[in-house]
């Protein structure tokens, strides 16, 4: 069965991607890829579709351990889950309709308050203090694996958005929801910045 993998590249190279996605056969060839840009830009390749510079490589991958040992890559082995929404991301900043106006992701805790201002700047919703502290309260009594354990707060900007939260029992991530009428470019936008924050970048 498949396996994936998610890889930062440490660089300054501001032509080059920064965030490596990738879908591994049992062959150990790449059969689908996507490659995440700091300008935002999310460029893909399968075996029928290349975008921009992104190919799938004509040899079998390294073993993991290779690639954990070369000090210009950070590896984290990821599910299909967290690919698809990868890949679905890159298919809608490229124009592709998909059908979901549900972003799901996660950041570590400490990034929760960066990821909902810059969420709410792109709705042009003022995400204020009180905001913040309705949100800083209701966080400790969330529990991602209970059904009711989600805490839902509405960011009534253009579009009004809906944002879930909720706290990964015995793990520091918080798990993340946004649902509203979202075009291919803010899904993309709120796709890409989750996938930053979960990495523990810092955005200014």
């Amino acid at each position: 069965m498949p396996s994936y993998k998610k890889v930062i590249w440490h660089h300054g190279h501001p032509d080059e991607p920064v965030l490596l996605y990738s879908e591994t056969g049992d062959d150990g060839y790449e059969t689908r890829k996507v490659d995440l840009y700091r300008d935002g830009r999310q460029d893909y390749a399968d075996e029928s579709t290349s975008i921009g510079t992104t190919f799938l490589g004509q040899e079998p991958e390294p073993p993991l351990e290779e690639i954990a040992a070369d000090a210009d890559f950070t590896l984290f082995v990821i599910d299909a889950d967290e690919f698809e929404a990868v890949w679905r991301s890159a298919l809608r900043s490229h124009g592709h309709r998909v059908s979901s106006e549900e972003v799901r992701g996660w950041v570590f805790g400490t990034n929760v308050h960066k990821f909902l201002e810059h969420l709410s700047s792109w709705i042009g919703y003022e995400f204020d203090e009180l905001d913040w502290q309705a949100i800083e309260q209701a966080l400790p009594a969330t529990d991602a694996e209970r059904a009711d354990g989600w805490y839902d707060y509405p960011l009534a900007g253009q579009p009004q958005l809906s944002v879930s939260l909720a706290a990964d029992p015995g793990a520091s991530p918080v798990l993340v929801r946004v649902v509203g009428e979202m075009d291919a470019v803010l899904v993309a936008r709120i796709d890409t910045l989750l996938a930053l924050l979960s990495d523990g970048w810092i955005i200014h």
